[in-house]
């Protein structure tokens, strides 16, 4: 089998089981950072270091701009538009997972509402359901109440007569 006889476990690298000396902060401010897959902040970098390289280019007087500066430029150019293209994806993924998940939760506490519904009386029902919602932090415009509409069965067998 690979690696059966390599020896000691890796030490460094992604794959090791610690991180090297003197990088255990920094690691571990990165992983708790909520926003670690933002690429806001890549950007703004990206975009600072365009800048500041037309503001060298804009320094040179009589100098003629060389191909490489121009390079230079233009792979900066690129690499914002990379990062602006990716930023863009992962936004837009989010958002569809986000939607997917509220219809999940809504079918779900629907199924909910027809089984306290069914199997316990309204006021009990109601409490069950506004201390629940409270348990799960929704927000007010997400507090249920009673529906007038007649429940559905989703797939639920009525209770036993």
């Amino acid at each position: 089998m690979h690696g059966a006889t390599a020896g000691r476990p890796v030490e460094h690298g992604l794959y090791s089981k610690r991180v090297p000396k003197g990088w255990e902060q920094d690691y571990e401010d990165f992983k708790a950072d909520p926003e670690i897959l933002s690429g806001h902040a890549e950007i703004a970098l990206a975009r600072t270091h365009l800048a500041r390289h037309l503001a060298s280019l804009k320094k040179k007087k009589d100098e003629e701009t060389t191909a490489e500066e121009i390079a230079i430029g233009m792979d900066h150019l690129h690499k914002i538009t990379r990062l602006q293209e990716r930023e863009s994806k992962r936004l837009s993924n989010e958002r569809v997972v986000n939607e997917m998940i509220g219809r999940q939760v809504t079918q779900e506490m629907n199924v909910l509402r027809e089984l306290l519904a069914r199997y316990c009386d309204p006021a009990e029902a109601h409490r069950f359901l506004a201390e629940f919602v409270e348990c799960c932090g929704a927000t007010p415009e997400d507090e249920i109440e009673s529906s007038s509409a007649p429940p559905t069965t989703h797939g639920v067998r009525a209770a036993p007569a």
